[in-house]
């Protein structure tokens, strides 16, 4: 009898760490699985070799005006389409695709006032995804990549392309991962 109030002790405390909800330890803390970090890392690569696959398309899209005459300016029609090809992807969010329509907002703001006329135009000298000028080159290395380094912190993750010192950010807010960041659009 005298070791009934550490045996029932014992059982009160098997009982709460088996009722933890799916996730959770039991003081109620996230836990973080190799599923997560595996998700994680499926859709970067996915999205990845679907940005690979429709560069050429991608980059088709006209995106400035280049009027030699008056200056530069961001050919919104365009821009709008090039958005939307990104945005039906399903890989980015809205709060990312705000980022990238304010990109290309403060883009034409500064083309307006700068009245460029030559040379390619600021802000949009690069590849605006990966941000770099050798695109491809960075493609490849990615494809390369054994490994990504992936901190997840609840709902939201970071995913350090380390090669190229390159962070992208993702939420699973509805039911999967989507970027928050990439590339030039922090």
């Amino acid at each position: 009898m005298k070791n009934f109030p550490s045996f029932l002790c014992s059982i009160v405390l098997l009982f709460i760490s088996c009722t933890a909800k799916p996730g959770e330890n039991s003081s109620g803390v996230v836990s973080v699985t190799n599923k997560d970090s595996a998700a994680v890392d499926s859709t970067v690569r996915a999205f990845f070799k679907w940005y690979k696959h429709d560069y050429d398309v991608l980059n088709a899209v006209s995106l400035v005006n280049m009027d030699t005459t008056s200056g530069y300016s961001i050919d919104k029609d365009g821009v709008k389409h090039y958005v939307w090809l990104f945005g039906n992807t399903g890989y980015f969010t809205d709060e990312l695709i705000a980022k990238m329509n304010t990109y290309f907002s403060k883009c034409d703001s500064a083309l307006q006032v700068e009245k460029q006329k030559d040379g390619p135009p600021d802000g949009l000298d690069a590849d605006l995804i990966i941000c770099s000028q050798e695109p491809e080159s960075d493609l490849q290395i990615i494809d390369s990549t054994r490994q990504f380094r992936i901190t997840i912190n609840g709902n939201n993750a970071s995913c350090k392309i380390v090669p190229l010192n390159r962070t992208l950010t993702l939420s699973n807010k509805i039911g999967y991962w989507q970027f928050t960041s990439v590339g030039c659009f922090q």
